[in-house]
């Protein structure tokens, strides 16, 4: 059985964006493709940031 203490300092050593992006990659291989496919109805002028995002996934 773990304890408490024992949990809390093995959960210091995950990192949840590497474990979230790994499981984005294993389900949604194209996630990011189907988003950069879906139009965005708003005027470009009003859009200050660029909408494409890619995650490093080490490999």
């Amino acid at each position: 059985m773990v304890t408490r203490k024992e949990k809390r300092e093995m959960e210091k050593e995950v990192n949840y964006l590497f474990e979230l992006l790994k499981t984005q990659n294993h389900f949604f291989k194209n996630l990011n493709k189907l988003l950069k496919d879906v139009d965005d109805p708003r005027h470009q002028s009003y859009i200050t940031y660029d909408t494409e995002v890619k995650p490093a996934l080490p490999h």
